[in-house]
């Protein structure tokens, strides 16, 4: 019972971070899918002559290929206010030179992984899960021992005669400033006692 809390905080950021952890997996597996299948299309319509492609997922790929008869062959749409920018890209060239092929895909961005993580319930649920296990938690920790004086029913807390031992403990090595913090220490029980 005394580790609970640290356990349930542990558990919980295991939890959170095993959620993140999918989301992360998922967005990235759901972005490489889309770019696949761009690159597949574009090959297989190149293949075919096609000097137009259309690909399936146009805002993740853009790709274009020159071939050593000047033939280009290009996506045929280019989504509408797409940020060139947001693109990194490849060249290749053939030995000779005489065929290059610009590929250009989407970079990862934190905002499109944040509306990637509101759309896929499971895995932004296991990070809320996890979160809240680990709050739990630390709301969890114990509450100082108190020690009734049966005298007086006064509470004295097991911290403040730990730190009357300690301070007379200390006594033969700092000598004044124990009986400082003994005589202080003291003073609070007293006081205590007396306000009852």
């Amino acid at each position: 019972m005394k580790y609970m809390p640290l356990a349930l905080v542990l558990i919980g950021l295991g939890i959170s971070i095993f959620g993140q952890w999918l989301a992360l997996s998922l967005y990235l597996n759901t972005k490489l899918k889309k770019q696949a299948e761009n690159m597949a299309t574009f090959v297989v319509a190149i293949a075919g002559q096609s000097s137009s492609v259309e690909l399936p997922n146009p805002e993740e790929n853009l790709a274009v290929v020159r071939s050593p008869v000047n033939n280009v062959f290009v996506q045929s749409k280019i989504k509408d206010g797409q940020d060139q920018s947001s693109f990194a890209s490849v060249l290749a060239k053939s030995k000779d030179g005489s065929t290059q092929a610009n590929i250009y895909y989407k970079n990862i961005s934190l905002s499109e992984f944040l509306n990637f993580i509101k759309s896929d319930p499971i895995s932004l649920g296991i990070s809320l899960i996890g979160a809240i296990v680990a709050i739990f938690g630390t709301l969890l920790r114990p509450k100082p021992k108190q020690v009734v004086d049966k005298s007086s029913g006064i509470l004295i807390s097991t911290a403040e005669l730990k730190a009357l031992k300690l301070a007379i403990a200390f006594g033969g090595i700092i000598p004044k400033q124990s009986l400082i913090e003994a005589k202080a220490i003291l003073e609070g029980i007293i006081k205590k006692k007396e306000g009852k």
